[in-house]
């Protein structure tokens, strides 16, 4: 299992604070396994098995979750004693009021929640107006080149030398280096989504993982038509698609009029800053100067 190093150590750094843990992130990035390593890390901190409870909203009513009072004694009924309970809830953007229903339990204390899910910048809205001190949010990416890295035969103390070298401005041994620039143009083929990382480390094949991007890529577009009204999914289909091509180009940025002849940026904002929002685009903006403000 690859380990998320960074995001397990955000989640347990405020694991005595009496709140509401978010993981968002594109889907496939490896969120609901961080969440099984959270808790394997509970449950070797001495947490008891019957502390950690999870559950699946879907095999729910969404009835249930309308009413915060019906929540909170569902989950009561489970309980056994008045001890903490830690609460996992994955695929909340299927269910845009939970995170505002669960705040009126986190008052009462005997639960501390983590919650995941896909397209909250999109979904959910009042995630960014919650109020300070009830929620924590991260946002979590697909693997970058050190957590790549983990599949290869290179050591903690390797990683170690290159991080200081870097810090220090110091040269690297020729043969480590070229090797490291090898191992980063196979990042670059595989890219970092935790599937296609686990299947290459396997087979060592680039062959075997274009499958999965392909998978991953097709349902990035299902979500198009499951949370997009009908007048939006084609031209969020057209933009996304467009994407790899438009960057090919000599000047390596956007031509809205690829998508239609004589359309203009203010007739398709939203749906890039949709897509944006979603998770499945990173905007590069144009500067201005090069001075830090």
């Amino acid at each position: 299992m690859i380990r998320r190093h960074e995001y397990l150590e955000k989640l347990n750094r405020f694991r005595d604070k009496q709140l509401i843990k978010v993981v968002t992130g594109i889907r496939r990035c490896g969120k609901s396994t961080l969440l099984e390593m959270y808790k394997e890390i509970l449950l070797n901190d001495g947490v008891d098995t019957n502390q950690i409870i999870s559950i699946n909203l879907e095999d729910l009513k969404y009835s249930f979750i309308t009413d915060y009072l019906s929540l909170y004694n569902y989950i009561n009924d489970m309980l056994v004693d008045n001890k903490k309970y830690y609460i996992f809830i994955d695929e909340v953007q299927k269910y845009k009021d939970i995170v505002t229903k669960i705040k009126f339990l986190v008052e009462e204390g005997s639960f501390r929640y983590v919650l995941s899910g896909s397209l909250l910048g999109v979904e959910i809205t009042n995630l960014e107006s919650a109020p300070v001190g009830y929620l924590s949010t991260y946002e979590m990416y697909p693997l970058d080149f050190e957590e790549f890295l983990q599949i290869t035969n290179i050591s903690e103390e390797v990683i170690e030398h290159l991080r200081h070298s870097f810090l220090n401005r110091t040269l690297v041994m020729g043969t480590i280096n070229e090797k490291m620039l090898s191992l980063f143009d196979q990042y670059l083929i595989v890219g970092g989504m935790p599937e296609a990382v686990s299947k290459f480390a396997a087979t060592y094949n680039v062959n075997d993982i274009l499958s999965i991007h392909r998978d991953i890529m097709d349902l990035y577009k299902l979500d198009f038509t499951q949370y997009e009204t009908e007048d939006k999914r084609l031209i969020l289909s057209n933009i996304y698609e467009l994407v790899p091509a438009e960057l090919l180009k000599q000047n390596r940025r956007f031509i809205v009029s690829d998508i239609k002849k004589g359309l203009h940026f203010e007739r398709v904002e939203s749906s890039f800053l949709w897509l944006k929002n979603a998770g499945v685009v990173l905007p590069v903006y144009n500067a201005t100067d090069q001075e830090y403000h």
